[in-house]
């Protein structure tokens, strides 16, 4: 083989390992990457869950509330009464809603 043969094959082997090291740089960077995404979404799912459970709470208050109140008020669709929500009652279900709004991170 020529000197020019040679010296191109020399020249091809050091582009190839150039090439595949910056491959292996890459391939890191993407797998860095995927691992933080990964780590986002554990993270939002678990925020998911943790705020799916406040409002299965509020929920059940509210439902306790209404409960509460159709005891003491009947269901007479008819009376004036009906209209009106005893206001001690909707204080401790606001009371409660401030407190888990002040206590929720955004």
């Amino acid at each position: 083989m020529g000197e020019e043969t040679i010296r191109g094959m020399k020249d091809l082997a050091d582009k190839l390992k150039f090439a595949e090291q910056e491959s292996f740089e890459a391939a890191a960077c993407v797998a860095a990457s995927d691992k933080s995404a990964k780590k986002e979404m554990r993270r939002i799912a678990r925020l998911t869950r943790q705020e799916s459970l406040k409002n299965e709470k509020i929920n059940k208050e509210l439902g306790k509330f209404w409960e509460r109140s159709l005891d003491k008020y009947g269901n007479d669709v008819d009376s004036d009464e009906d209209n009106e929500v005893d206001e001690a009652e909707l204080q401790k279900v606001r009371s409660k809603r401030i407190t888990f709004y002040s206590n929720y991170r955004f």
